[in-house]
């Protein structure tokens, strides 16, 4: 019973991130929404509706596994590998935590010195770590502040994501291996 506690603990951790960033961009999507009732031809406003509607379909997509991982927590613990471009993942993530980042005063910027890379990983579980890194980046930092998010290939089987302050207040190293191998490093 205890063991069931945990998982479910470690569960909703998981959930709570993408719940919470889903209800700035259903914020985001009514503002929105209204100025394309009101303005047609407003570009830029169907641009950011058609952006929040990607990254919400893509976090409904990590709560769903999420959920379905939990129903079916006493079989084996498996990855859904899959052919995915880190670049794109990467940015996605950083696109979906940005109005948070907004909200609380905080810059966040993605540098990518690498061109795009393709490898086998499980997509939502690189998905919730990322967000996880950011999560806690956005929290250690006070307004005002700045944070870097690099990404990095650093040969043909390790890729780095890093996440930053300028002060090095907070200083988080990702490196995903092929096959994810996901070592995080904090200091």
């Amino acid at each position: 019973e205890k063991d069931v506690r945990n998982i479910l603990r470690n569960y909703s951790h998981e959930l709570r991130n993408p719940v919470g960033m889903m209800g700035v961009y259903s914020k985001i999507l009514s503002g929105h929404v209204e100025k394309i009732k009101n303005h047609k031809g407003d570009n830029e406003s169907f641009d950011a509706v058609e952006r929040a509607s990607v990254v919400i379909n893509n976090t409904l997509e990590t709560i769903e596994n999420t959920l379905s991982e939990m129903s079916n927590y006493s079989q084996d613990f498996k990855l859904n590998k899959q052919t995915e471009n880190i670049n794109d993942l990467v940015e996605t993530v950083v696109e979906f935590a940005l109005p948070s980042f907004k909200q609380k005063g905080v810059s966040l910027s993605l540098e990518v010195k690498c061109d795009e890379v393709v490898i086998e990983i499980d997509k939502h579980k690189i998905y919730q770590v990322l967000l996880n890194l950011l999560k806690n980046a956005l929290e250690a930092t006070d307004e005002g502040k700045n944070v870097f998010v690099i990404l990095d290939k650093i040969d043909d089987e390790i890729i780095k994501v890093a996440v930053y302050d300028p002060n090095y207040t907070i200083k988080i190293k990702l490196r995903i291996k092929k096959y994810n191998d996901i070592k995080k490093s904090i200091y």
